[in-house]
C-alpha cells in the first residue's frame, strides 16, 4: 500500500502496533505528516496495562499519548467500567470524561443497556491510570437508576490500587428486612503500619449503620478494631429474634502475633448487641453464631503441635447450671500432639 499525494495513509479492517499498544478498527488513516491516527469502526485499544478502550471513533498520536475519542469504553483488569460520549487523553496516563459513567458491575446479559446495579454519573471524571486514581466533578450515586447520593467532587483509588486514601467502590443492594441499601467506603491510609476504614450505609427500611474499621501492623503481627451501630427505625421487622430493639451495634476485634519463631498469639473475639446482628447486616460471611477464641499455638523441635484455646462463648440455649450462674463462659484447653 503507498502513500497518497495528501500524505494520508488509509488502511482498511486492520490492527496497528505502537510498542506494547495495539489498535484493531474497521478503517484506519494514517497522516504522516502530524503523526496521527484516524481509526472509525468497532476501534479497540489494548494498552499496556491491560485496559481495553472500545468506541467509534478515534483521532490520536501515533504513540498513543493524546487524542479524542467519541462513543468511549474502557473497562480495566479489575473489571472497572467507564463510558462517556466523548473523552480526551493527555499526556498517555490521563483521560477525561465528559458526562462519564463509572461503575463495576457486568452488564446485564438479557439488556447490556438496561442501568446497572450501581454506577456513578459525574459532569466530568478524570482517570489517571498512572496514580491509579478517579476524580469526579458534580457526581451523582445512581442505585438501580435511580440517583441517591450527589457530591460537588470526590476521589477514590480505582480497584488496582490498594493503598491509596481515597472513597472505595460503592455497593448497593436489597433485603427485606433491611430494605434498599446503599455504601460508599472511605479508606484513610494514615501511615504505611496503619489505617481507617469508615463506612457509612444507608438502609431505606432501618436507616444509618456507622462502621469504622481500624488496622495496625506493628512488626511481629497484625490486628484490627471494628466498632458498628445503628438505631433502628423498623426493628419490627425482626420481630421474635433477638434483633427486635431499637439500637444494635457490635464491636470485635482479630489479631496474631509472633512471639517467637515457634510460637503465635492470635484472638478473634466480639461484643455483640445481639447474636445475630452481625449477620443480619451482613457483617459477617459465617452463619453460625459469633464465637469469641483466643489461642496460641506452637511448634516444636520434634514437629509436635501443641494448642491452647480458651473459647468464650455466649449462647441463649445454656445449661441451667450456667443460667443460675448469671452472664458465663465456657473454658475449653484442647492439646494435640
Amino acid at each position: 500500500m503507498t502513500t497518497t499525494a495528501s500524505g494520508f495513509l488509509p488502511l482498511a479492517t486492520c490492527r496497528f502496533y505502537y510498542g506494547p499498544y495495539t489498535l484493531q478498527a474497521d478503517k484506519v488513516t494514517y497522516d504522516q505528516a502530524s503523526a496521527r491516527l484516524v481509526a472509525e469502526g468497532n476501534v479497540r485499544i489494548t494498552e499496556p496495562d491491560g485496559n481495553i478502550v472500545t468506541a467509534n471513533y478515534v483521532d490520536i498520536t501515533d504513540d498513543f499519548r493524546t487524542g479524542f475519542v467519541r462513543s468511549l469504553r474502557v473497562q480495566t483488569p479489575e473489571r472497572a467500567r467507564f463510558a462517556a460520549d466523548r473523552a480526551e487523553r493527555q499526556d498517555d496516563d490521563i483521560t477525561i470524561f465528559d458526562k462519564g459513567v463509572y461503575t463495576t458491575c457486568e452488564p446485564c446479559r438479557e439488556n447490556p443497556k438496561k442501568s446497572p446495579l450501581w454506577q456513578i454519573k459525574a459532569s466530568r471524571i478524570i482517570y489517571n491510570s498512572k496514580d491509579k486514581m478517579v476524580y469526579y466533578k458534580a457526581a451523582k450515586f445512581e442505585f438501580l437508576g435511580v440517583p441517591l447520593l450527589y457530591t460537588p467532587y470526590f476521589a477514590h483509588p480505582d480497584p488496582s490500587r490498594k493503598r491509596a486514601s481515597g472513597f472505595l467502590t460503592p455497593s448497593a443492594g436489597y433485603d427485606d428486612k433491611l430494605g434498599y441499601h446503599a455504601s460508599t467506603p472511605y479508606f484513610w491510609a494514615l501511615s504505611d503500619s496503619y489505617d481507617l476504614t469508615l463506612t457509612p450505609t444507608y438502609y431505606s427500611r432501618q436507616g444509618f449503620l456507622s462502621t469504622a474499621t481500624w488496622r495496625q501492623h506493628l512488626g511481629t503481627g497484625i490486628y484490627t478494631v471494628r466498632g458498628s451501630g445503628i438505631v433502628q427505625q423498623d426493628p419490627d421487622a425482626f420481630s421474635g429474634t433477638s434483633g427486635d430493639q431499637e439500637f444494635r451495634g457490635a464491636i470485635d476485634s482479630t489479631g496474631e502475633f509472633n512471639l517467637s519463631k515457634q510460637w503465635k498469639f492470635g484472638w478473634d473475639v466480639s461484643m455483640l448487641s445481639d447474636k445475630r446482628f452481625l449477620r443480619d447486616y451482613d457483617l459477617i460471611e459465617d452463619e453460625e453464631d459469633k464465637r469469641s477464641t483466643i489461642y496460641l499455638v506452637g511448634q516444636g523441635r520434634t514437629q509436635l503441635l501443641r494448642r491452647a484455646r480458651q473459647l468464650l462463648q455466649h449462647h441463649d440455649r445454656q445449661p441451667e447450671a450456667v443460667r443460675a450462674g448469671g452472664h458465663s463462659s465456657v473454658h475449653r484447653l484442647q492439646r494435640l500432639c
